[in-house]
């Protein structure tokens, strides 16, 4: 959840910059270029697109299942080992998390979607109003929006993605009982989850550094 804001920090900070770079790019007639030479593609050897299509979506389907199901599996072996379960295995967890892939991938969607619909819809019209006019209240505005959602939006839906995940995982609830569930409990109990990530957010740096001063 820290590694939100930092890795964000930089996008928020070079939003002006970033924004008048798109435009430049789309100006400079790069984007029709790329949909000509793809059309040209296309005509010419159409077989090698489709199976370069289809191989980028295989790998595309295999790395999200693999994130989503070993996110599965981690949580299942936490509450296996905090319930003292002998044989705690991440392998055995790893296949009957399997199972429930769907309604975890669901949950994870629906974050992105919270975080991601919203900000690209209402940052649209004061970012093309910057760009069109040169305007520091649209900019600000656009810099509200983007700071709103890209930082605390983002800690709450990853608080709310992992609650719903764990509800579904260990108490084998629906996805709408899960999302519930979990907003019920980052109500009661967010700043304490704000208190043990930032404390998993220190060992994770100090961890860090000391490998990396070994490994230097």
């Amino acid at each position: 959840e820290y590694d939100i804001v930092s890795e964000n920090y930089d996008f928020l900070m070079r939003l002006q910059t970033n924004l008048i770079a798109w435009r430049d790019y789309v100006n400079s007639g790069a984007i029709s270029r790329f949909f000509t030479n793809l059309g040209t593609f296309l005509s010419n050897d159409f077989l090698n697109f489709l199976l370069i299509v289809v191989a980028l979506l295989l790998m595309a389907v295999a790395i999200v299942w693999i994130i989503v199901v070993s996110q599965n599996a981690l949580i299942a072996s936490a509450a296996a080992a905090g319930q003292k379960k002998d044989h705690v295995t991440f392998l055995d967890d790893f296949w009957v998390s399997s199972s429930l892939f769907r309604p975890v991938f669901l949950v994870n969607v629906l974050a992105y979607a919270v975080v991601y619909v919203p900000l690209i819809v209402l940052g649209a019209i004061p970012a093309w109003l910057f760009l069109r006019t040169g305007s520091s209240t649209a900019l600000l505005f656009a810099s509200i929006l983007a700071f709103t959602f890209l930082i605390p939006i983002n800690i709450i839906a990853s608080f709310l993605t992992k609650f719903a995940t764990a509800y579904i995982i260990v108490r084998n609830y629906k996805l709408k009982q899960a999302i519930g569930a979990a907003l019920a409990l980052f109500a009661k109990n967010w700043l304490v989850s704000l208190e043990i990530a930032f404390l998993i957010f220190i060992i994770n740096t100090a961890v860090t550094f000391v490998v990396g001063s070994v490994l230097v």
